[in-house]
């Protein structure tokens, strides 16, 4: 059998050569294809993530409410239900449990929000923002009880316990043996705090049993 000649050899590279860079060219281009889609099936999945937890954030919010009428509690405001806290005494406010007396003080100072239980303040209820550091004012809550705060530098709250109504050191060995507690600052809407209607200063307790606290 005889070798081929020199311009056969030549047009069998060429036509080797056209093949490599057609199938370089499908490569190519399939790879863009899959890169572009991935960029879009990415891009479509934080559409839709960014939609869930806008939909969430709105669950969390009283019916009727927006998230751009809202505003956390001012510090002045913190400071009024301070006051407030310290200018009652257990009898005038009805005192059952810490959540109602807390519900209580802010009602009295003005910010009447519909009574919810210490756990479920802890759990987060839509009325409060859960904020990393305190404020005098600010909710602290662990499961199974709430507090109002007095002041952060000295670790203080205000709220009811075994002895009464006082302050206490969230600080202090007992209740840091409770857990690290959760501090939330009310949020107000249009100038008026997200509720009904102003609620009495002592709500009465439909179900004892099940909202039992600690105190």
């Amino acid at each position: 059998m005889g070798f081929p000649d020199l311009q056969t050899l030549l047009r069998r590279l060429a036509l080797c050569s056209d093949s490599c860079a057609k199938r370089e060219t499908s490569s190519r281009r399939a790879r863009g294809f899959a890169a572009s889609s991935t960029k879009i099936a990415l891009w479509a999945a934080c559409v839709l993530v960014s939609g869930a937890v806008s939909a969430e954030a709105q669950a969390g919010l009283p019916a009727g409410e927006s998230t751009p009428n809202l505003r956390l509690m001012s510090v002045p405001e913190g400071r009024a239900i301070v006051r407030s806290a310290f200018q009652g005494d257990e009898r005038e406010q009805g005192a059952r449990d810490c959540s109602h007396i807390v519900h209580a003080v802010y009602a009295t100072a003005g910010f009447a929000y519909p009574y919810a239980s210490s756990f479920e303040i802890y759990s987060g209820d839509g009325n409060f923002a859960r904020v990393k550091y305190p404020r005098a004012g600010d909710v602290i809550a662990w499961p199974g009880h709430v507090g109002i705060v007095v002041n952060p530098a000295q670790h203080s709250f205000f709220s009811l316990v075994r002895t009464g109504l006082g302050e206490q050191d969230y600080e202090s060995a007992y209740w840091r043996s409770r857990g690290r507690p959760r501090f939330y600052r009310l949020r107000i809407g249009s100038g008026a705090v997200l509720s009904e209607a102003k609620s009495s200063i002592s709500p009465k307790i439909k179900n004892p049993a099940a909202e039992k606290e600690e105190e």
